[in-house]
């Protein structure tokens, strides 16, 4: 089934609003063992809209079309696709019932002229239900081709996909494939993908897409469902290739929190370039309370020496950014505030401060676990934000790697 999607409007085009509904659509697609095969934006201009739907049932079986069914001038996506499939556009009493009863709840009172446009519809369509919003979703048939029209606001975009959509789906053709991600810490897409290359070899009907970010690799790996006991092997030994380099999720918690519990530690964090970063992914997680304890953020001097016992003599003889630093940085935090772990980070975030000693993006981390202190020196790239966001990523995967080992 060869499933398109056109997503409309030109704040997705001028850089104003980041498309996250793809992302929404993509997901819930191959989740449920389907794959978008292609993907337009499209400015909101009839002729270009037109066209686009004209392309893409040329060569679909699906066409999913997100924006454009609000009550405003450049909402014109029912009327383009009634003129595309040679139908026309019509008041509903129906959806204009629901409309009322909806703004009377909110306590709202808009113009009929909002309702006469919010109510419109396509002849022949089948009006599917926003569950959390106002404009309904359509479902029309033109050629052979299904075409979908989707709210664009993503809180009510998300639900019509994953409810109507893939429900629909799944009643029109079973999936044909099933997709696995793996999250993979502390390397490299290229080292990732070189380490399962030959071994592919052996297992030519699974596909695998990486995507990297800053420390983090999203390996998915897709295969025809028929292959589904096959794949088990193949699974297995991506973990072994792999081992500790997966981890549950991106952001690592969960895997944290139960190694925490398995000899019920605490933590805390101390933070100077990451300013609450850490503590803040940490608590993040549901359930951070049990283990994590708080966090001291010390940006300048004197507060490293009056909160966590930094010397004034490891700080002039070293300076802030330094391996002494954030070895008393963690080893102060986990003594004076009494819990079993600790992160430390200290380092240049930019974008200015940097020497040629000391370049902008030297990030020293200190993790503790018990009495083990580790302490790495990073050099990362990138601006001031995605120096914090891989201080981060790295000072929360240098401490599960710590627990892992002190199982």
């Amino acid at each position: 089934m060869k499933i398109s999607s056109i997503f409309l409007g030109n704040e997705l085009l001028n850089g104003q609003t980041p498309n996250g509904n793809i992302l929404t659509l993509g997901t819930a697609l191959t989740d449920n063992g389907y794959s978008l095969n292609s993907s337009e934006t499209v400015k909101d201009s009839m002729t270009d809209i037109i066209e686009s739907i004209q392309r893409n049932i040329a060569k679909s079986d699906v066409v999913i079309i997100c924006g454009g069914l609000g009550p405003t001038a450049d909402d014109i996506t029912r009327k383009a696709v009634a003129k595309t499939i040679g139908s026309s556009t019509t008041f509903s009493e129906e959806v204009c019932k629901g409309l009322r009863v909806y703004m009377a709840r909110k306590g709202k009172t808009p113009s009929e002229d909002y309702y006469q446009k919010q109510a419109e519809v396509i002849v022949g369509a089948e009006i599917l239900e926003n569950f959390v919003g106002l404009a309904p979703g359509l479902l029309c048939s033109h050629q052979g081709t299904d075409i979908f029209l989707l709210p664009g606001p993503p809180r009510e975009f998300r639900p019509m996909v994953e409810k109507t959509l893939i429900s629909y789906l799944k009643e029109k053709q079973a999936p044909e494939t099933k997709s696995l991600l793996f999250h993979l810490m502390g390397l490299s897409e290229t080292r990732v993908e070189n380490a399962l290359q030959d071994f592919l070899k052996k297992y030519d009907y699974i596909e695998p897409a990486y995507c990297a970010n800053l420390g983090h690799v999203k390996m998915t790996i897709t295969f025809p469902t028929k292959y589904d006991e096959q794949a088990l092997t193949f699974i297995e030994e991506v973990k072994k290739i792999y081992t500790s380099h997966i981890v549950t999720s991106e952001d690592m918690m969960s895997d944290i929190a139960q190694l925490l519990s398995v000899k019920s530690y605490t933590l805390s964090t101390a933070e100077s370039c990451t300013g609450g970063g850490i503590s803040y992914a940490i608590t993040s997680y549901g359930g951070a309370s049990t283990f994590f304890k708080g966090s001291v953020n010390t940006y300048a001097n004197e507060w490293k020496t009056n909160l966590l016992d930094v010397s004034e003599k490891t700080l002039e003889s070293f300076g802030a950014v330094s391996e002494e630093c954030a070895t008393e940085m963690v080893t102060g935090l986990c003594q004076k505030y009494k819990v079993d772990c600790g992160i430390a980070v200290t380092g240049i975030a930019g974008p200015g401060g940097g020497t040629e000693e000391k370049p902008v993006g030297l990030v020293y981390i200190a993790t503790k676990v018990a009495d083990d202190v580790q302490v790495s020196k990073n050099t990362f790239g990138g601006n001031r934000k995605e120096v914090r966001e891989q201080t981060t990523r790295y000072a929360l995967n240098q401490l599960r790697l710590q627990l892992l080992a002190a199982q």
